[in-house]
């Protein structure tokens, strides 16, 4: 899960949900595919995120949903019978994001991500000029 992907909009942030990868199993030359799910979070203030983290931090675990969409009524309704538990959650700060990170793939290339000002040389402006330069 990253963080703070915009200075200017303190609650935004981006998820990314995918499977648990040892990298110390990997060998160095294997190649491998893996399907990740990003979504971004454009919220106003820290409510559903705030009440995510205390939950997670009591009960180590949380169950992901599909939802359904009522259109007409503005609403999700989450369908549990669905759900998916989950026994690991990892919060980074995007600023804290490096090249090797899995969580790059959050980052992208016009973030302006929020850096601490005691933070000379944050991790996450190398993903964004290697970005960058992709482009």
């Amino acid at each position: 899960m990253g963080s703070i992907i915009d200075k200017n909009n303190p609650f935004w942030y981006r998820v990314l949900i995918s499977s648990n990868i040892d990298k110390s199993s990997l060998a160095p030359d294997n190649q491998f595919i893996l399907t990740v799910q990003i979504h971004e979070m454009n919220a106003n203030n820290s409510k559903n995120l705030n009440y995510l983290i205390n939950v997670y931090n009591e009960t180590q675990k949380f169950r992901l949903c599909p939802a359904k969409i009522k259109v007409d009524e503005k609403m999700f309704l989450p369908c549990f019978d669905r759900g998916i538990l989950k026994s690991k959650l990892f919060f980074r700060n995007a600023w804290e994001i490096d090249e090797d990170d899995l969580e790059s793939l959050v980052i992208k290339k016009d973030d302006s991500p929020f850096i601490p000002n005691d933070v000379l040389d944050a991790p996450v402006l190398k993903v964004l000029k290697r970005k960058n330069l992709e482009n």
